[in-house]
């Protein structure tokens, strides 16, 4: 259980058996971290779009919340193993408002790389877009 103190993704334990703190790191957020820092220049990192993955019979379905980003503006990439969703969010700030109070919404690239446990290259993709979610079905052909 994460506690107020404790970073997101992060958590803290006493492990019974060893008798000694343990400390245990969510991949996705250890590895957002380390893309955002490492891999890309400070001021330019891309942001990425929450998604739930869905296995079906025939493939997979792989849904994408990016509201307000257009469809046409948006392409996916299967290479290996690995599926590769980007695009860009234009910038809703123009010179002539007034300053900008709070801003949450991320805009500017977007990128999300998701790996599969089997090679997905050959698939078939349809990729649609509504109220804000990008469908992509990628059925083996």
């Amino acid at each position: 259980m994460e506690s107020a103190d404790e970073p997101k993704g992060v958590r803290m334990y006493w492990a019974k058996r060893s008798r000694q703190w343990q400390i245990t790191f969510r991949p996705r957020e250890v590895n957002s971290l380390f893309d955002e820092l490492i891999h890309r220049r400070w001021g330019r990192a891309k942001w990425q779009p929450k998604i739930d993955i869905l296995k079906i019979a025939s493939g997979y379905v792989v849904e994408a919340d990016i509201p307000g980003v257009d469809e046409d503006s948006i392409s996916v990439g299967m290479h290996g193993r690995c599926l590769t969703i980007e695009g860009r969010r234009p910038t809703s700030r123009s010179e002539g408002r007034a300053g900008v109070l709070v801003c949450e919404r991320p805009e500017g690239p977007l990128s999300r790389v998701i790996s599969f446990g089997e090679i997905i290259e050959g698939f078939k993709l349809q990729k649609s877009m509504a109220k804000g979610v990008l469908t992509l079905v990628l059925t083996k052909v």
